[in-house]
Order: structure tokens, then sequence, then C-alpha cells
């Protein structure tokens, strides 16, 4: 009888971890307890301090329009990170309005690309751009479609727009800010482009790359368009269930839909995955844990969706193993109509009152509730970055910034 040599062997310690695992953990921890892993060994701090900063500042999955043309060191960018957390878990917020309040608006959206804030307004699309402050010059674009404008989103340089009457409208970024009528802080463009090919409303559209889009329409159909031609999927066992926002998840082959209109069943989700080719649209999966209709998706990293539901809740999935990791209940067991954020804060809009609930992903915890605008109105659509929170409501677009940071 011969002894096993594997008792021989030294029991495995953190050490002893890939550096890409050791890093993806350190992604999850507070910046103190990685400020502190870097003052336990030489191992560890030339572990953090190399790749450690900037792995966490690279997956936080913001955009921040406050840095000079010069990026500031890592370690200056992670020391900003660990202030503006500290404001949102103290509640050293403020919170008015970027414009409104307006009459009714049919469930208006809302855009922030780079430094441009965009949200839909009737028949109209309106933006500020941020010029080192609050907001900066107002732009207003629209009145092509004839009807209300259900839908936006930014290509490249070209800003579209999908309308109730079944209409696709391509406008020029680069014009708003070039273009000035006397005086007038607002701006008027005209569409470079008009598209047509749906029956019926246009109510999510999403950027492929810089010159293809998809479209989503209550028609059953998904179309998407490049600059000659565009291609025609009908949306398989649609029956009367109403697809509402389109997230492609991963990369450009792999569509995440929510549905509206959609009872849960053990064989059917208001939540599914379909490959995309340029020939076909097939369904792939269904992702299951919902209970009621989707109303927003998001991704927040290359592997990681969020997923907002009539239900009140929020969801986190990994497309890789095509499972939920994470669920946030909203408190009051409120509608949540929408969703952005990063893997560090996470922000969703409730039905009333204009609530904006703020949440800590790495510890799937509550924040802090804020009330955006004072309006009875669901919170239609957000958009954030770290240091701003930006809502559409019924009659106006709202803002939360951490106090002091912008």
């Amino acid at each position: 009888m011969t002894m096993s040599h594997h008792k021989n062997k030294d029991p495995p310690t953190l050490q002893s971890l890939p550096t890409e695992l050791y890093l993806q953990i350190l992604t999850h921890l507070p910046l103190t307890s990685i400020s502190r892993l870097s003052r336990t060994s030489h191992h560890h701090h030339t572990l953090v301090t190399t790749h450690g900063w900037a792995q966490c500042w690279s997956r936080s999955s913001y955009t921040l329009q406050t840095w000079p043309t010069t990026p500031p060191s890592w370690l200056a960018r992670l020391e900003f990170m660990h202030n503006v957390m500290k404001r949102w878990h103290s509640g050293e917020v403020r919170c008015a309005w970027v414009e409104g309040p307006w009459g009714r608006v049919y469930m208006p959206t809302i855009v922030m690309s780079g430094e441009r804030l965009i949200w839909t307004k009737g028949q109209w699309v309106e933006g500020i751009w941020f010029e080192g402050g609050y907001y900066g010059r107002q732009v207003r674009v629209g009145g092509r479609h004839g009807g209300e404008i259900l839908c936006c989103g930014v290509m490249g340089e070209s800003l579209l727009t999908g309308g109730a009457e079944g209409g696709v409208c391509i406008w020029d970024m680069e014009s708003f800010k070039s273009r000035r009528n006397g005086r007038k802080r607002t701006t008027t463009v005209y569409p470079l482009g008009y598209l047509t090919g749906h029956t019926s409303a246009v109510k999510s559209l999403t950027p492929i790359s810089k010159t293809r889009f998809l479209t989503c329409s209550f028609d059953g159909t998904f179309r998407i368009w490049s600059p000659d031609t565009s291609s025609i999927f009908p949306i398989p066992d649609l029956n009367r269930n109403r697809p509402w926002t389109t997230t492609f998840a991963s990369h450009p082959s792999l569509l995440a839909v929510g549905f509206s209109h959609l009872f849960p069943t053990s064989s059917n989700s208001p939540l599914r995955l379909y490959a995309v080719t340029p020939t076909s649209l097939t369904p792939l999966a269904d992702l299951h844990g919902h209970k009621s209709s989707i109303y927003d998706t998001h991704m927040i990293d290359p592997h990681t969706l969020l997923s907002a539901s009539f239900d009140g809740t929020v969801r986190t999935w990994d497309m890789r193993t095509r499972t939920c990791v994470q669920v946030f209940e909203d408190p009051d067991d409120y509608a949540v109509y929408s969703v952005a954020g990063g893997s560090w804060l996470i922000s969703s809009g409730t039905a009333w009152h204009a609530t904006v609930r703020i949440w800590d992903a790495r510890m799937s915890g509550l924040v802090r509730s804020v009330f955006l605008v004072e309006r009875r109105s669901p919170v239609y659509a957000l958009a954030m970055d770290c240091v701003r929170i930006v809502g559409a409501v019924d009659g106006g677009v709202g803002m939360c910034v951490a106090d002091g940071m912008v």
C-alpha cells in the first residue's frame, strides 16, 4: 500500500490564483478594501498598483464628461470614484429640472452619448451639450415624422429617431453645434434621410455599428438597416405580444428582446435571446425569472445584461451562462419602467412620483431613493454616468447630481 503524493502538495492560496481571476475578484471589492489589500504583502501591492486600479476603472462602465483632455492617473480616477460613491451613500445629492415642466408627453425616452444628452418630446427631439458644467447649449430637431417620436439613438455622428407612423429619420449630429438661429440658443436642423418600411410604430431602435442599426416595430418585425438596403425579419411566435425594448448582448449577433403583454409560463418568457445573422432571426433562449412585462434592458459590460420589469424587480443576467445572478426588488413593490448603470451603481426608475432607486451592485443593496423632480409620474427612461442620473418623466427631464463632483 502506497501513500498518495497529493498530501505533500501545499494547499491552494490566494497568491496561487491566475492573475486574470484575481483581478476579476478585485473588481467586486470596495475601494477601501482594495487599498488595504495593497498593504498586506509585496505581491498584493504590485498586483493592485500595476493592474488592479486600472482594471476596476475599466470595468466601471461609466463615461465622464468632467475629465480634461489629458486623463489623470488611474489612482486619481479611483480616488474620484471613491468620493462619488461616498456622496451617493451619504445622500449629498441635488435634483433639478433640466427641461420642463411641459404638458403630457407619451412615454419620453432619453439617450446619453458622450457629452450629449438627448430626449424625445412629442413630435420633437431636444438635447443639450455638457460644456464643463451642469449643462450647456440646447438643440432641437423634429417635425418630419408627422406624429409622436417614440425612440431615438446615436449611431456615430448621426441621430436616429423612430416615429409612431413607422418611419425612421436620420439627423446630422454635428449640425446641432454649427447652426444657430440668430442669438437663440435653440437650433433647428433638417433630416439627412427618411426611411420607410414598417407598417406600425417603431418602438425600439438599436445601433449595431457606425453604418448599421436595428429597429423593432409593433407590426411584429425587426429590420436591420444599412446604407443601401434593409433586411426584414418577422418575429417568431409573436402572438399578441409586443416587442418593447431591444439590446445587443455581448456582440451584434446576440439580441436581447423584452416583451410587453406577455404572461410568463414554463416555456415562455418576456425576455428572450435571438441569434441574428444577415439572413435570419432565430430564437435562441428564454431568460426565465421575471413575472411580467419587460420595459427596459441595458448592457453594463460585455457579458452582463440588466432588465427592468413591471413585476417590480431589476435582474442582472450573465450572458455567458444565460442565468440570473442578482435580483433587486423594489422596496415598495412599484413597477420598474427603466434601468441604467454600471458595475458599481445601478439606477432604476419606478412607476410613481418620479422616484429613482439607487443600488450598490457590489452588495446587491439599496443605497437610497430620490425624487428626481416634483412630478406624479413614472420615470420612463434613465441614463447615467458616475456623477449624474438623468430621467425622463411625463412632462420633462430631471437630473440628480452627486454634490460637488461636477
